[in-house]
């Protein structure tokens, strides 16, 4: 097949893909609707804590849990979520929001969108429970 068809085919196709990725909207970000979600998160990742309370950012692409063995952050990573134990986390406020040092080579720091009201409640949380 000559180069001038091949390319337009592929560039085309690939068009075609991506707009039907969206317009199917498997590409929307994650975000927990309530506090079900956020436990149903952490039972996913970590089968043997039992949660506790849950504080649920507004944007919902982030949570704080305190399990029976200490405090998980939960925050969306795409479509998915991921979460991680707060044990000896620091965080540190930007300008979005709170930048967490999880002193984990695994998962690097993640940034989470707070409000200005959010950001000194979570940051005394997550020292809280990183104690």
């Amino acid at each position: 097949m000559p180069l001038s068809v091949l390319g337009p085919l592929v560039v085309f196709g690939l068009i075609a893909v991506a707009l039907t990725i969206r317009l199917l909207g498997v590409s929307h970000p994650f975000a927990f609707q309530s506090e079900d979600d956020v436990r149903r998160a952490l039972a996913r990742h970590m089968p043997a804590r039992e949660g506790g309370r849950v504080l649920l950012a507004q944007d919902g692409r982030s949570a704080l849990v305190e399990t029976d063995a200490g405090g998980v952050l939960i925050w969306a990573f795409g479509a998915d979520t991921v979460a991680r134990g707060l044990a000896g986390a620091v965080a540190k406020p930007n300008r979005c929001g709170l930048r967490v040092d999880l002193h984990s080579f695994a998962s690097p720091g993640p940034r989470l969108r707070l409000t200005a009201e959010e950001r000194p409640l979570w940051q005394e949380k997550i020292q809280e429970l990183a104690a």
